[in-house]
């Protein structure tokens, strides 16, 4: 998503995923690959304020599980980078584990660039921090890229220091190139992508009850000589 926060310029978030986003589809492009099915970078605003960019594209394009559009079955499955600067080092995709045990097959081969495997969750927040909620939410696959930490929630995460020098281009570059060729294979994938069915879709997390207050202490007599 592009939409800086208001004491920075929103460089670790997310101004650098959004640009990993476009460089994978950039090499895609100069490569002369021809996926056989569209691979699409969606840049959202708003994620800030409500998740409202994404969730807006998402009822707009597919609905929902109960109520699916047109677009409903068209997707394979969508990727989220939103954890800072840091290379990508897994993925945790929302489906069954047949979902993790793909994008685990297709990361192999980035081992030496430090792609260390994927995973499968159940997890469906009703109120999601990132964009990769606005989908799971409605039942749709989506992947999480989970990233080097660096410095982004102790230091640039929502601080005026959420500048470009906070970036290391080389994490960027790797992240693009292994994002680029795990699409590449995915839209080339003829079996389609596991997900769940209206009927085994997990149900909506539920907050946990805030902790009760602290029972009130009596006041302890002040000695006096």
């Amino acid at each position: 998503h592009f939409d800086s926060w208001h004491t920075g310029t929103g460089a670790t978030d997310n101004g650098v995923n959004a640009v990993v986003m476009m460089e994978a589809l950039r090499l895609l492009k100069a490569s002369g690959a021809k996926p056989a099915r569209t691979v699409r970078v969606v840049l959202y605003d708003a994620e800030e304020h409500g998740l409202l960019g994404s969730k807006a594209y998402v009822a707009a394009h597919y609905g929902t599980v109960e109520a699916p559009k047109a677009e409903w079955n068209q997707l394979m499955v969508a990727f989220n980078m939103d954890s800072g600067a840091g290379q990508a080092r897994g993925m945790s995709v929302f489906g069954p584990p047949e979902a993790g045990a793909i994008l685990r097959e297709l990361g192999a081969p980035f081992k030496d660039l430090g792609l260390v495997g994927a995973m499968n969750s159940a997890s469906r927040p009703a109120n999601g921090g990132t964009d990769s909620h606005s989908f799971s939410f409605v039942g749709l696959p989506v992947v999480n890229m989970v990233q080097d930490g660096l410095e982004y929630f102790e230091y640039t995460w929502h601080t005026p220091i959420d500048t470009l020098e906070r970036i290391p281009p080389e994490d960027a570059a790797r992240s693009a190139t292994m994002l680029a060729a795990v699409a590449y294979h995915l839209a080339n994938r003829e079996a389609g992508f596991p997900r769940f069915t209206k009927e085994n879709l997990p149900p909506v997390a539920t907050p946990a009850p805030p902790a009760p207050p602290p029972a009130p202490t009596a006041a302890v007599p002040e000695k006096k000589n």
